[in-house]
């Protein structure tokens, strides 16, 4: 919820928005979140008009150079762009990651510029495989990426000290121009009083009991006060009080 309130002021502002999500299920699928942010990107430019996709083509077709169908073989919507590519060269794993790293930071440089920056939302990186968490700390020395955000969402209690993600956020904030990190602890009872006053209209001393046992419960997770309440409405534990024309409970 957070990022999508920062995403969508990013947007009406001129910027660009791709996020992927990682599985926990899903290590044995290399670069399984960054791939969903870049198709993502693929998916709105190809819902753009023919000169604004002409424009989009010829910066992608510069920017990979030869190595394109390295990203066409995983990206269906780049090859409905740019059409079929060459059969690239194989190359020496270390060779070969480095010549990947480099394509990858190019294909965003494209789409992280000046007149649109760029905000790439990586969530779950806890779950990220090694391939993917080498790439995305290859993004701290890369060039031609001065316009692009990194927003990096984590489950910070399964980040431990030894955990290489920690190593990868390190070469992010020391690269980054400005680096914020923001730990969204548990909601106060405080806070709950002030969703349920502003969700069934009514005054904050009124839902002071009701907050009381919904903190209790949820002990103050934002999703599972939220599935609390759906659960609570389903069960008919809310009215609507025409007389009053006010939420009422028991």
């Amino acid at each position: 919820s957070l990022v999508g309130e920062v995403a969508r002021s990013f947007t009406a502002n001129g910027g660009r928005v791709g996020s992927g999500k990682f599985d926990q299920f899903g290590s044995e699928r290399p670069y399984l979140g960054l791939l969903k942010a870049m198709r993502g990107l693929l998916k709105r430019e190809l819902a753009e008009p023919q000169e604004r996709l002409a424009v989009t083509r010829a910066a992608l077709t510069n920017a990979l150079g030869i190595h394109g169908q390295l990203l066409n073989a995983a990206l269906p919507e780049l090859e409905l762009i740019i059409g079929p590519q060459p059969a690239v060269e194989d190359a020496a794993p270390r060779d070969a990651q480095r010549r990947l790293q480099g394509v990858v930071a190019r294909f965003l440089a494209v789409f992280a510029t000046p007149e649109q920056p760029l905000m790439l939302f990586l969530d779950d990186l806890q779950w990220a495989d090694t391939p993917s968490m080498q790439l995305i700390e290859s993004f701290a020395t890369a060039p031609g990426l001065d316009h692009l955000v990194i927003v990096a969402g984590y489950r910070s209690n399964e980040v431990g000290p030894g955990h290489p993600l920690r190593a990868v956020l390190q070469a992010l904030g020391a690269a980054a121009t400005v680096n914020a990190a923001i730990d969204l602890a548990p909601l106060e009872r405080s806070d709950i009083e002030q969703l349920l006053a502003d969700t069934l209209h009514a005054q904050s001393g009124d839902v002071q009991a009701l907050a009381a046992h919904v903190h209790g419960v949820s002990a103050g997770n934002p999703f599972f006060v939220g599935e609390f309440l759906h659960a609570l409405h389903e069960r008919g534990f809310f009215h609507y009080d025409e007389q009053r024309r006010a939420w009422a409970w028991d």
